[in-house]
């Protein structure tokens, strides 16, 4: 209106930061980290479950199996802090399969009691 130009800001191009990339890398590594660390949860509880159902005591091996990889889960969530609650719910949900595993035990037992009882 008055003869003046409205002042245009053109925005400077950002510069490289190889400390902010970093750490943009590493934390997509420990999310990926987690996300492998969730699966492996998820198949060890899906074959402690197929374990319940079949109910067969020979597969007690395959439960201490999947404790082991429980275990190797726990250890990678424990790398970092940001992984803690994850650390927490792996603790929880081991403390739970392992009175799943006591139950099946239990319940193996009972079976052959009634077995030799029938014998």
């Amino acid at each position: 209106m008055f003869g003046r130009k409205p002042e245009v800001i053109i925005p400077k191009e950002e510069k490289p930061n190889p400390e902010i990339d970093e750490a943009k890398f590493e934390a997509l590594r420990l999310e990926n980290e987690t996300l492998k660390a969730q699966n492996e949860l998820l198949k060890a509880q899906m074959d402690i479950v197929h374990l319940m159902i079949k109910g067969e005591k020979s597969n007690f091996s395959s439960i201490q199996k999947n404790l082991e990889r429980l275990s190797r889960v726990k250890s990678i969530a424990q790398k970092s802090d940001q992984c803690l609650d994850v650390t927490k719910e792996l603790s929880e949900l081991t403390n739970d399969l392992i009175k799943s595993i006591v139950s099946i035990a239990e319940a193996t037992n009972r079976s052959k009691d009634v077995a030799s009882n029938l014998i």
